[in-house]
């Protein structure tokens, strides 16, 4: 089911593991960094989506565990992923870039 989800030519930037290039590498390095921690999850909302036409751009905050929302009542993200999706005809939208940025 995760393999669906990336394009076969994705890249991503995520601390520590660094650059990835297409979707066997991110998923294996993906695995196999979070085999130890198999229970572990990060959450996540969308703080915008932009599509036009056949791509789109989708920052994503990640939300502090336990503390979904900071003092004022805004969410409070420790994170951001920049996802970038591409539709595709017979699969559907795709995830073609995803960035980290920890703050």
């Amino acid at each position: 089911m995760l393999d669906a989800c990336f394009t076969d030519d994705v890249s991503a930037i995520l601390t520590p593991m660094g650059q990835l290039h297409g979707r066997r590498e991110l998923l294996t390095t993906l695995k196999a960094f979070r085999m130890p921690w198999p229970v572990m999850q990060h959450m996540g909302a969308p703080v915008s989506i932009d599509v036009e036409g056949d791509t789109a751009s989708m920052p994503l905050g990640r939300i502090a565990p336990g503390q979904p929302d900071a003092a004022d009542g805004e969410p409070s993200y420790v994170a951001h992923y920049l996802i970038e999706a591409r539709r595709d005809p017979a699969h559907g939208w795709r995830i073609a870039r995803m960035d980290y940025h920890p703050k």
